[in-house]
């Protein structure tokens, strides 16, 4: 089950990815979409059935290898395993957070109830943990005196903290943009009004990456739910991550590409374990076959007509046309002329022309800058 799970997530988030994206400047979204599956299929491997595979041997569909032979041991990696990688992608997306604080409870709490002989092992995962989130806090303070940046919470008295009415207008930005783009943030979180065009531009946009998986997944959970053929009812927890972070997605920032891979996940885990309801291995080999087969063709026949597309990837980066500002302090601040983008230039360069903005030891950049 979790190697066809991954199956119908890797190819054509891939082939997505590779028109949709500067290779030379990638953005955190693909890390964060595949740490989502990655974690998603962990859980089904987690949550299987106690001392046997979920799915019978065959092809890409077999259980995982690393607990045919020892399945506790098995479910005891795959828990391990999500308590680093979920801290690895909160630590490089806040927005991850929510799916990654649900999958470690998961994680936690079958680690509890099972003890594993290993105790070491276990602590040297949480040590991970602890070290990812450390770093990622760390690195929040150093760059903004905030530890949950964008979060205004928990300022600390550092010289370089950005100034929190600065950091409350900037979180009330991304709020608004993921609802209504094209609007003063002010305008779009005064009222409700935003959820129309919200709507509408999802359904528009959207059908095939949101709302199709979601619905499949509640297809597959009601087709399971009469189905007389039943699994374990704890395999359906893999997706209480994945919902739990689309609820918070929705009440905070609804933008696309904030979702992560959650719809994706849930969509294909519950086909995944609707078709673990037949235990046909030569079945289960032919929809492996028929997975692999559609997804490549949809990746590579675009190929003939777009080779320059998916080849094309690695751009130069742009350089701006820049204007001096002087601070009243005398820093010379570089900023663009048109549009609020620096690419590359000169340091120190800034869209915003704040006049108190100084280094905190003059002519020396690496002291850092600070506005008070």
């Amino acid at each position: 089950l979790p190697r066809q799970f991954l199956a119908l997530l890797f190819v054509p988030v891939l082939y997505l990815q590779a028109f949709g994206i500067n290779l030379a400047s990638p953005s955190p979204d693909l890390p964060v979409f595949l740490l989502g599956v990655i974690v998603s299929e962990r859980l089904l491997t987690l949550l299987g059935g106690a001392g046997a595979p979920l799915i019978q041997p065959g092809g890409l569909a077999s259980a995982d290898r690393a607990g045919d032979a020892n399945p506790a041991e098995g479910k005891v990696r795959a828990a391990l395993s999500i308590l680093v990688l979920a801290a690895a992608g909160a630590s490089i997306k806040l927005s991850f957070a929510p799916f990654a604080i649900v999958a470690c409870t998961i994680a936690t709490v079958f680690l509890v109830r099972h003890r594993p002989k290993n105790s070491h092992v276990a602590l040297t995962a949480a040590m991970l943990a602890f070290l990812l989130g450390s770093a990622w806090i760390g690195r929040n303070i150093m760059l903004s005196g905030y530890p949950l940046y964008p979060s205004p919470l928990f300022q600390f008295p550092v010289a370089w903290a950005v100034p929190r009415e600065r950091v409350v207008e900037l979180q009330s930005m991304i709020l608004a943009y993921g609802r209504e783009p094209n609007l003063p943030w002010q305008t779009v979180l005064s009222s409700s009004d935003w959820y129309q065009s919200w709507a509408a531009r999802i359904w528009r946009d959207q059908k095939m990456l949101l709302i199709a998986p979601f619905a499949g997944f509640v297809a597959a959970f009601a087709l399971s739910l009469v189905s007389g053929r039943r699994r374990p009812a704890r395999i359906w927890l893999f997706a209480v991550p994945a919902l739990s972070s689309l609820v918070f997605w929705f009440f905070t920032s609804p933008e696309p590409r904030f979702a992560g891979a959650v719809s994706l996940v849930l969509g294909a885990g519950g086909f995944a374990i609707l078709l673990n309801q037949f235990q046909s291995t030569r079945m289960l080999r032919a929809v492996d076959a028929l997975i692999l087969i559609t997804l490549l063709a949809a990746a590579l026949l675009p190929l003939r007509k777009n080779r320059e597309v998916v080849f094309d990837r690695v751009h130069e980066t742009p350089r701006a046309d820049l204007k001096e500002f002087i601070t009243d302090s005398g820093l010379k601040l570089y900023v663009p002329a048109v549009g609020n983008q620096c690419w590359d230039a000169p340091l120190p360069c800034s869209a915003e022309r704040n006049p108190k903005l100084r280094l905190i030891r003059p002519g020396d950049l690496r002291s850092g800058f600070s506005v008070k």
